[in-house]
């Protein structure tokens, strides 16, 4: 069984490339093989237990372990056995959907990703559906309580899905954005523009840098429905 489990392990983390600390050169490119996590479904009201369990880098053992559970226990708490809807930008190996769905009673999780390699992965939870599409073409009428944007990290792209995703936020919900400090770094943008063949230039560089997104978080707190708290690598946006 140890065994088994280290090997699920390698291949996790060989999706990833470290730079350090807090810089990673991300391993889920759009035609990426996938390697699913597969364990026994748990539930526990401890989330992080629940992060570490399905290996994802959200508590404080794994990958970059951003311990990102301390702020979802406090943000999220609320909605525990709540009949919620909840969408997640990235797929990857689906184990942070499956920690959401450890956790949340009776949450209906929605994901999306461009990579196709991603439909393979959790098919056998009936309660979680798979969008395998471009953030930017995606339209629903779906209302959520929370949207989390675990995508690419690039400025831009952060703030299209935003635009296009805020309105079908229910209000008292959270649109959370996941590792901001991604684009802060001239390589790590560099290497995304690369894998989604975008021009590597000095408007491509700078559009998708943290300049950008704070300019962008700093816009959207003046607005009269949102409530934007930012905790070092993570932001909570509440719609009020």
């Amino acid at each position: 069984v140890y065994i088994i489990f280290f090997l699920f392990f390698i291949s996790y983390t060989n999706n990833i490339s470290y730079m350090g600390k807090d810089t990673f050169i991300p391993g889920f490119y759009s035609n990426s093989t996938i390697r699913e996590i597969i364990k026994p479904n748990i539930k526990n009201n401890n989330l992080n237990f629940c992060a570490n369990y399905w290996i994802t880098d959200k508590g404080d053992t794994y990958g970059c372990a951003h311990n990102y559970v301390v702020f979802y226990e406090k943000y999220f708490r609320k909605f525990l056995n709540k009949n919620i809807n909840l969408l997640e930008i990235g797929i990857a190996a689906g184990s942070s959907l499956k920690m959401w769905n450890s956790w949340f009673d009776r949450a209906t999780i929605y994901a999306i990703d461009n990579n196709i390699n991603c439909s393979k992965v959790c098919n056998d939870y009936k309660n979680i559906h798979l969008i395998i599409q471009d953030i930017k073409t995606y339209n629903t009428n779906i209302k959520f309580d929370i949207i989390i944007d675990d995508g690419c990290h690039l400025a831009s792209f952060i703030i299209s899905a935003f635009n296009t995703l805020w309105s079908n936020i229910k209000k008292g919900g959270f649109y959370v954005i996941e590792d901001i400090q991604a684009c802060k770094s001239d390589n790590y943008i560099k290497t995304n523009l690369k894998a989604m063949n975008i021009p590597i230039n000095f408007d491509n560089i700078k559009n998708n840098s943290r300049e950008i997104l704070d300019d962008f978080l700093k816009n959207i707190s003046n607005f009269k429905d949102t409530n934007v708290t930012i905790h070092n690598k993570i932001v909570f946006i509440q719609k009020i």
